[in-house]
């Protein structure tokens, strides 16, 4: 599975972005033009992230390997992010997202201080998805890039 980024996701949603049934990822930050069009990996954490919904579970890693816990399920391409212009407006998306209305997803962040302007709501857009068969441990050497999105490889 040949992919440039992998997204740090909760299996649960990488499944339904791999079935067909989520076509826009939801994200309170915009996916940056590098991986827009590309194969980007689908990195599903073995462990919790013991913390608030959106807080990344693997925040204690700097860079990926087999050590890590968590398995690359699946890729998806995404197309070019667009911008919700409130939560409400992302949440009555939840036919394309599948966050439901009143969801912790759809609050600020937990990184964000309340003094913070709004959240922007950022959709992405599935334009194809495929599994790892069988899921497999990330590539060696990835590194963080922002918050739950790594890069794998500098193409």
């Amino acid at each position: 599975m040949q992919c440039t980024h992998a997204l740090e996701i909760n299996a649960d949603w990488a499944e339904l972005i791999l079935s067909g049934t989520k076509t826009v990822e939801l994200r309170d930050w915009a996916l940056p033009g590098a991986a827009v069009g590309r194969r980007v990996g689908l990195l599903a954490p073995t462990s919790p992230a013991g913390g608030a919904p959106g807080a990344p579970a693997l925040a204690a890693h700097a860079t990926l390997g087999p050590a890590t816990p968590a398995r690359m399920v699946g890729w998806a391409r995404f197309g070019p992010p667009f911008r919700y212009e409130s939560a409400a407006a992302a949440a009555a998306d939840q036919a394309r997202t599948r966050v439901p209305a009143g969801s912790p997803f759809l609050l600020a962040p937990p990184h964000r201080p309340p003094s913070a302007a709004p959240t922007l709501f950022w959709g992405w857009p599935v334009l194809a998805a495929g599994r790892a068969d069988p899921p497999a441990p990330p590539p060696p050497g990835g590194r963080r890039l922002i918050r739950s999105l790594w890069v794998l490889s500098e193409e």
